[in-house]
């Protein structure tokens, strides 16, 4: 398989007024990532069923940066007013002793 990476390198303006420098908001990639949204789908994807060092192996990045992929894309808190009811749900349970 071969391996193709665009490098992007967005236009930094400045504002004539101030002198601040801003970047533009780019709907395929979240501000100050090094990675496209597509992309990190990719690598979530990947992480089923795998660790995120098996993950890192596979994509040719850090573990750091797989597991910064996990805190950017998966939220770790539930909306419960977008929430109108439970239609089934499922439980597992886990046992502190062997057999059990």
């Amino acid at each position: 398989m071969l391996e193709t990476y665009i490098r992007f390198f967005p236009k930094r303006y400045e504002c004539p007024h101030c002198g601040k420098t801003t970047l533009p908001q780019l709907r395929w990639c979240e501000p100050r990532c090094h990675h496209t949204i597509a992309y990190e789908n990719h690598v979530l994807l990947q992480l089923i069923n795998s660790t995120t060092y098996d993950v890192s192996i596979i994509v040719h990045l850090s573990e750091d940066e797989v597991e910064g992929i996990v805190k950017r894309r998966i939220s770790t808190s539930v909306n419960w007013d977008l929430i109108k009811k439970i239609e089934l749900l499922g439980m597992d349970e886990i046992s502190r002793k062997k057999d059990n």
